[in-house]
């Protein structure tokens, strides 16, 4: 990895309508924003429980991809 390239981490938010998980990508040096735009709630001590499905969000996937595209140059 290059050196200033910035680091990332997933973080799961619940959906409030059909209770499964959805995984964001997250900047560390920004822990409340996801690269697909989102403002996410400061994580929680312990999971909600049993999701009924987990899924990525497709928008933080595809800017992660371009990010370590980028990076790679």
């Amino acid at each position: 990895m290059k050196k200033g390239t910035p680091m990332y981490e997933m973080r799961a938010e619940p959906t409030v309508d059909r209770g499964e998980l959805v995984w964001h990508v997250i900047a560390k040096d920004a822990p409340a924003s996801t690269l697909c735009g989102s403002r996410l709630a400061p994580p929680l001590a312990a999971p909600p429980g049993e999701a009924a499905a987990e899924r990525y969000c497709h928008p933080c996937m595809s800017a992660f991809g371009s990010a370590m595209q980028s990076d790679a140059r």
